[in-house]
């Protein structure tokens, strides 16, 4: 477990490689910006590489946005060949990001996090780790303010039911929500 928080610290270290006008953009992401978005994990892993006693964090900072279907990046890999400690890490980040302000949304509160856990197990997140966060009991404790996100602009014709980050990956089957053409939606990449 030990393991899994040290590498979780460094885990988003790649974004360090971003413009900052990315990461606190208020509107969707285009093209570019979400392909700099989504190299994040592959940058942060070529950070690493240089730091011999940062290598076995590798796998949970290279694979913290590979979803268990298939459908993450950056590499699309699956179900257990994602490294453990990456799944973990995805399920905390995850619910870090929905209970924590953005520059574009509020705060979700952790019951509405947990949800989205609940929703995405077996498709985006390992089911057995989401439970053993549940069981775990860390949302009973958690605070976020305010206690539930806006929906998403009338005028945008989506609801927003996205995750917390500005990312370019949509939840697989995810239909309620549309974008323009050549840009992308926020969701936790």
């Amino acid at each position: 477990m030990e393991r899994v928080r040290n590498a979780a610290v460094p885990h988003d270290i790649g974004k360090i490689a971003l413009a900052e006008h990315v990461l606190n953009k208020e509107g969707p992401l285009d093209d570019a910006e979400c392909a700099a978005i989504r190299a994040h994990p592959a940058a942060g892993h070529s950070i690493v590489e240089g730091v011999a006693s940062l290598h076995e964090f590798i796998p949970g900072i290279r694979h913290h946005h590979e979803w268990l279907g298939g459908s993450g990046h950056p590499d699309g890999v699956k179900g257990d060949a994602i490294h453990l400690d990456a799944r973990i890490i995805a399920v905390a980040d995850v619910f870090g990001a929905l209970t924590s302000a953005r520059s574009y949304r509020e705060a979700w509160s952790a019951e509405r996090a947990l949800e989205i856990l609940r929703e995405e197990s077996g498709s985006h997140f390992d089911p057995a780790i989401v439970q053993a966060f549940v069981d775990a009991g860390i949302t009973s404790t958690w605070q976020a303010e305010p206690a539930e996100a806006p929906a998403a602009p009338a005028e945008q014709g989506q609801a927003f039911r996205g995750f917390a980050r500005p990312v370019c990956t949509l939840i697989p089957g995810d239909s309620s929500v549309e974008t323009a053409p050549g840009s992308h939606d926020r969701r936790a990449a």
